[in-house]
């Protein structure tokens, strides 16, 4: 007798559903022995082929029993599959597609191709296929997780959070969703929650060197240095164990976060160290980006050692890429735009997407045509001001720097700016294949390093006359460097708080890698001149009570014979007008060197509060000052230690000059050159224009001072 086919494909697929693979082939194969046009025995026998690692041959069944049944979704999602493992990707992607004809909420179709997207690096497109899965009926936990996975790489991280909290539902057991999700909370600057989601992985898999990794990030954001190191400490141990999507960090990754997480307690040597022995292990750029951020913390850096670091190093870098000319200077004619490229990570609420943000929305649209080239890293209003500011916006996550050169080549560039190339995820090494005519610097914090990078904009402030600072660009002089949109959301100013206090407040925002041995030195001697006066610092999450970096700001200033009780230290996430309404309760701001606040001071200037520095000799020394230049504030800038200390105390003396600004400053700033973005437009576009016919842009005069900034004499610290 014989047995009947759907009992028999019944026991098949039981044996099957149990990895009983090899039984289940010879159960199709019986079947089908008996009738051969059973799709779905052929589909199945092309599924347990390619599970047996015969994926060719399960292709040829697979494509049997489309011929016999072409209705089926799950035949065509199964066909993308082993395509897919069969490395051909474009046919795996269609044959999703095909799937999704028949079957639009067809779930496994769905995920497939949303994680094939992903792998591919398109992104907005696997983001736009598993935006279906948030309402499946019946929602697969790992589909879930990828969704977060694509959300997360376009920077959507509100979208990712839902995403793995959804799958977090769906699989409470996944250590997979936890993990992503601490990345996205870093990346919104809720560090105590991300330290929460590290552990709740960890619960779930405690042998993984990835998990212990990942935990010591946000435990450095908080300044629990301590047992971040720890947490380095035992991802070394584990080295060798990683697995479930989370890779194992290599040696140069557990040495650059501990490089990370030193400096913020003023152990330089050692950061400096462990940086360089990153490099060692892994000579690439984002190593040799690691070691040359941090020189810029080290308090006793020479300008000449700077610059011949960053020169052997990215001249290393770049040893691999293929030297080409420039493309042809274009002659524009009559009506003919100037094409200007803008290379950044920074387009979004960062200190240097603040600054750009009134430069792209004031540029004149009948001269310039506007190309952003974006490292797409976070998504939010500010992002969305940029996009409608560009008339092409280019997303280049996903493309190596040879495509991304490609196509910048291709859409004819004639100026290529690139924002901040050391910092974040910046593409600097663009500049290297030589996709402009004309390829310009534009804040960052030293010389580029590459001779390809033909010109660096400043100003007169920033790059006095003498200056020591070293480059392999020629500077270019804007009128004024910086420029910022006014702060509409800022709260009210306020009196000075000495008036109630009956004592000054002195403080500092600045990241506290900023405050080194040096810095804590001399503000002593500030508050030892001043017996009743205060300081008052904050930096994000990074100063809470007990933790490491607080101890050991408190411990420094201690042993320079200042008691703890007259340093006061905030912490936590602020929005904006919350941390702007930190700066009603200091008198005056103290600026940190050599690497010297921006972003800080204008906020400051914003509050009413007036900054002393100290002009260095280069970039990052001058930055502060080049921000109280425009704004009329010179005789707040220190040529040396001595003199920094005399105008502070002479002002913390003085309450009738501070009640004074307090008032004055945020209409003087509003009215200064620091916040005139037509002005500042047109200044950068006529640099632009004279750099494509040929010459450079002088410096301005000395004594013209509202359009532009005067020199000022190189310090000495």
């Amino acid at each position: 007798m014989r047995p009947d086919p759907l009992a028999l494909l019944a026991e098949a697929v039981r044996r099957h559903q149990q990895g009983r693979l090899t039984e289940a082939v010879g159960l199709y194969r019986r079947i089908l022995a008996q009738d051969a046009r059973q799709a779905h025995a052929r589909h199945l026998l092309g599924v347990a082929l390619h599970q047996t690692g015969r994926a060719a041959e399960g292709l040829q069944e697979i494509d049997a029993a489309i011929a016999l049944d072409g209705r089926q979704a799950d035949f065509f999602s199964n066909r993308g599959t082993v395509l897919r493992a069969l490395g051909r990707d474009a046919e795996a992607l269609a044959a999703f597609d095909a799937a999704l004809e028949r079957h639009p909420a067809h779930g496994d179709a769905l995920f497939n191709r949303m994680a094939l997207l992903r792998a591919l690096q398109r992104h907005a497109e696997a983001r736009a296929t598993g935006l279906a899965l948030l309402h499946h009926p019946h929602p697969v936990p790992a589909a879930l997780n990828e969704l977060g996975l694509a959300c997360k790489a376009l920077g959507r991280h509100a979208e990712a959070l839902e995403a793995f909290a959804r799958s977090i539902q769906a699989d409470p057991n996944a250590f997979q969703p936890f993990s992503n999700m601490a990345s996205s909370l870093r990346e919104l600057g809720r560090h105590a929650e991300a330290v929460d989601c590290c552990r709740q992985a960890l619960a779930r898999q405690p042998e993984l060197a990835g998990l212990w990794c990942n935990l010591a990030v946000p435990l450095t954001s908080l300044g629990r240095i301590d047992q971040a190191l720890a947490a380095l400490d035992r991802a070394a141990a584990l080295g060798g164990r990683s697995g479930g999507g989370v890779p194992e960090p290599s040696a140069a990754d557990l040495l650059n976060n501990r490089a990370h997480a030193l400096v913020i307690v003023g152990r330089y040597p050692e950061a400096r160290a462990a940086r360089e022995q990153a490099l060692v292990l892994e000579p690439d750029f984002e190593q040799t980006r690691g070691l040359l951020h941090l020189l810029l913390y080290l308090p006793d850096l020479d300008p000449e050692e700077l610059f011949t670091l960053n020169r052997e190093r990215m001249a290393a870098c770049r040893t691999a890429i293929p030297v080409r000319p420039a493309p042809p200077r274009r002659r524009l004619a009559a009506g003919q735009r100037l094409r200007v490229g803008y290379v950044s990570s920074d387009f979004f609420d960062h200190p240097v997407g603040g600054n750009l943000i009134g430069l792209l929305e004031h540029h004149d649209h009948s001269r310039c045509e506007i190309f952003c080239y974006a490292e797409e890293r976070r998504v939010d209003a500010f992002t969305e001001r940029f996009r409608a500011a560009a008339d092409h916006w280019i997303p280049t996550n996903g493309l190596t720097d040879a495509q991304a050169a490609a196509r910048i080549r291709a859409d004819g560039i004639d100026i290529l700016v690139f924002l901040a190339g050391h910092h974040d995820r910046n593409r600097l090494l663009l500049a290297a294949h030589r996709p402009a005519p004309i390829q310009i610097s534009f804040h960052d914090a030293t010389t580029s390093g590459l001779e390809e990078m033909d010109y660096w904009l400043t100003d007169r402030t920033i790059r006095p006359p003498g200056s020591r600072e070293r480059l392999t660009e020629t500077p270019v002089y804007l009128p004024v460097f910086y420029n910022y949109p006014v702060l509409g959301e800022a709260p009210a100013v306020g009196e000075s708080p000495v008036k109630a206090n009956g004592f000054v407040t002195f403080g500092s925002f600045n990241h506290p890698a900023k405050i080194n041995h040096r810095v804590i030195e001399l503000w002593a001697r500030i508050l030892t001149a001043l017996p009743d006066a205060r300081l008052l610092l904050k930096y994000q999450t990074l100063l809470e009570p007990g933790n490491s970096a607080s101890e050991r700001l408190l411990a420094a200033f201690e042993h320079q014979g200042v008691a703890r009780e007259r340093i006061k230290l905030l912490h936590g996430f602020a929005t904006l007008p919350e941390h702007l309404d930190q700066y009603r309760r200091m008198d005056l701001a103290l600026d940190p060197f050599p690497y010297t606040g921006a972003t800080t001071t204008f906020q400051a200037l914003w509050m009413g509060v007036p900054t002393v520095t100290l002009a260095g000799p280069g970039f990052i020394g001058r930055m502060a000052a080049a921000i109280l230049v425009p704004a009329g504030l010179e005789e707040l800038v220190a040529p040396d230690l001595d003199a920094y200390v005399a105008k502070a105390v002479a002002l913390a003396r003085d309450h009738a000059t501070l009640a004074r600004l307090r008032r004055e400053l945020r209409p003087r700033v509003a009215a200064s050159p620091l916040c005139d973005a037509p002005g500042y437009a047109r200044s950068v576009e006529q640099a632009f224009l004279n750099l494509l016919d040929g010459g450079d842009l002088p410096p301005p005069s000395a004594d013209d001072s509202r359009r532009g900034t005067a020199a000022l004499p190189l310090a000495t610290p």
